[in-house]
């Protein structure tokens, strides 16, 4: 319970269930294994942080069934109440890209999922950041409270000012192009989840989003070299 407090707040503490519970989480049993059931599943494993990165995983596909918002594949910091947007599907470096910038004095809004609202303002969904293991492999993930990166976590909605659409690849220097609006509504709806790829107010959302975004395209290596030159644009 320690550690899911750490992960997810003074919310998520123990006591009596009220209503229909998502999950059941037991354990560690014996053996030190913890178990996972959902609706349609199980997980157990002996690894506390893989267990919350299970758990996330099943809250995003929950949530993207449910929200009231356009999901956009993409990292969300701000800056001064202005947003940047990162698209990208999973395995492009998101995550990595906005551990630095969050590190750097940009708050966080999510790592993985931009939520957008029919304005085009982006909302916080500041889930834990699951950032890949170095040298593990792809599909080894580790989660990482935002609190142990920075104290800046968005608590309201803000305008989107600038899209950066990066392609990644090692040893690359940072280099950024800016591109009309027209190439950013389709950087943002490559990036929208199957589950809702089809809803009018995607295009709606995206759109207004729009309104008040410069869009770039580009190509970065270590994200640490990005950080800087990214700020800069949420500056202008």
């Amino acid at each position: 319970m320690e550690l899911l407090h750490e992960f997810y707040g003074p919310w998520c503490l123990p006591g009596t269930v009220t209503g229909n519970a998502l999950f059941e989480l037991d354990g560690p049993d014996a053996s030190g294994c913890f178990i996972l059931t959902g609706p349609d599943s199980v997980w157990h494993g002996r690894n506390a942080t893989a267990l919350v990165v299970e758990l996330q995983t099943r809250l995003d596909d929950y949530l993207l069934e449910r929200t009231p918002y356009a999901p956009i594949h993409a990292g969300a910091v701000a800056l001064d109440g202005r947003a940047l947007l990162i698209p990208g599907m999973s395995r492009t470096g998101k995550s990595s890209l906005v551990a630095a910038l969050i590190a750097r004095g940009a708050a966080y809004l999510s790592d993985e999922y931009a939520l957008l609202d029919g304005d085009g303002r982006v909302h916080p969904y500041a889930r834990p950041l699951l950032l890949r293991v170095p040298g593990s492999e792809p599909e080894a993930r580790t989660a990482v409270p935002a609190t142990r990166l920075t104290a800046s976590i968005a608590s309201s909605p803000a305008r989107v000012s600038a899209i950066a659409a990066l392609r990644y690849s090692d040893e690359a220097e940072l280099w950024l192009e800016r591109v009309p609006s027209s190439e950013g509504l389709l950087y943002l709806l490559q990036n929208t989840p199957r589950v809702v790829r089809d809803d009018d107010r995607t295009v709606t959302a995206a759109m207004r989003a729009l309104r008040t975004a410069r869009v770039y395209r580009g190509r970065r290596g270590d994200a640490e070299a990005a950080v800087e030159p990214l700020l800069a644009l949420l500056a202008q």
